[in-house]
């Protein structure tokens, strides 16, 4: 009787809103940083704001399959967790960063093609000057990205979300910063303008946010359970496991950015003015996705450990459970969008393009 209390512990409402605030909190402040670089790019100049999103979203959908075969770690490590056997748990970490490595170079290589797509799309003038720039810049990022996603798959796999939570927390704080001080030209730094100024701002707090997480694996409790720096070594089996599992998670991550990154192109051809609409409209629908898809990553996190334990029959009830929170969420976001779309909207009206005005987007 108590073993089975305790093991209803483990997919209760309770732990699954443990794990999941965290991640949540972590995507609503990447969303916020999203939503401010992207305001502060508006009011900077209408032009660089168009491009920012078919850029963004192009960049994506490059890194969008690396980055989902890297992210699948966490779910890898929440099964070795569950078994206890922490020291997969670091080597598989290791494995990730390793894959990091070639998929680096990859993604700089397809990204020397993936940029003309803008001009064969028919962008011209200043609209695709600007989304080269931003793209090149948000590859980088995404490069450094791909060691973060290994490195935060560890914590993530483990259940420790705090951690994770705190670095995105940082590594956005720093981001909204060095957006107002490098697109503006504050606290004696050069005016680098919108897009340049946004786009080297997201590389530093990306670079940031890898550093911290380096840092904190030397923490002796940490490095003792999982023996982080004796695992070092190349293992084929995992490397393995994690292509076979992580390639169909990147591929489904490929196609879903890949279908809205065309979109965006096709409105492009229409005009700035329409293509700043569809910017504004798909930023604030981000509201919605980015917590939700940070429920799915802890409930995959408790269904990992739950397998790992051979606790197979509690794999249905946490998703069960996580599936009635995201309807929950979902309910709250239908009223903020309905009753509160003026207000969402205002934050990106620019005091030198006064064209952006609410009301004409309130049908988007």
């Amino acid at each position: 009787m108590n073993e089975n209390i305790k093991n209803e512990h483990h997919v209760s409402f309770e732990n699954i809103i443990r794990i999941t605030y965290p991640v949540i909190l972590s995507m609503f402040t990447l969303n916020i940083m999203v939503f401010v670089d992207r305001a502060f790019v508006a009011k900077y100049s209408l032009t660089q704001f168009a491009a920012t999103m078919p850029a963004s979203n192009l960049a994506t959908t490059v890194a969008s399959i690396f980055i989902g075969i890297v992210g699948f770690l966490s779910a890898l490590v929440s099964q070795y967790y569950g078994a206890q056997k922490y020291k997969e748990c670091a080597s598989s970490m290791w494995q990730g960063v390793y894959i990091s490595i070639f998929f680096s170079l990859l993604l700089l290589i397809i990204s020397l093609v993936a940029s003309n797509i803008f001009q064969v799309m028919g962008h011209t003038g200043e609209l695709l000057k600007y989304e080269r720039q931003y793209f090149n810049l948000l590859v980088l990022s995404s490069c450094v990205q791909l060691f973060s996603t290994a490195f935060s798959s560890l914590y993530r796999g483990i259940g420790d979300t705090k951690t994770t939570m705190f670095v995105g927390i940082l590594a956005n704080i720093f981001n909204v910063l060095l957006d107002w001080v490098l697109i503006y030209g504050k606290l004696g730094f050069p005016e680098m303008g919108g897009v340049f100024g946004s786009g080297v701002a997201t590389l530093i707090s990306s670079i940031i946010g890898v550093m911290t997480y380096i840092s904190l694996l030397n923490k002796n409790d940490f490095k003792k359970k999982y023996k982080v720096f004796t695992n070092l070594k190349l293992d084929k089996s995992l490397m393995y496991k994690l292509l076979r599992f992580g390639f169909p998670a990147g591929i489904q991550s490929f196609v879903g950015t890949g279908y809205f990154s065309l979109l965006l192109l096709i409105i492009g051809k229409t005009g700035e003015f329409n293509l700043s609409s569809a910017n504004i409209a798909f930023t604030i629908e981000g509201v919605s996705i980015f917590p939700v898809w940070g429920l799915g990553t802890a409930v995959s996190i408790i269904a990992g450990q739950e397998r790992g334990a051979g606790r197979i029959d509690n794999v249905i009830k946490v998703v069960k459970k996580g599936i009635l929170i995201g309807l929950c969420f979902n309910l709250i976001i239908i009223v903020l969008y309905n009753f509160f779309p003026h207000l969402l909207i205002s934050i990106f009206n620019s005091g030198k393009d006064k064209t952006l005005v609410p009301h004409k987007h309130r049908d988007i």
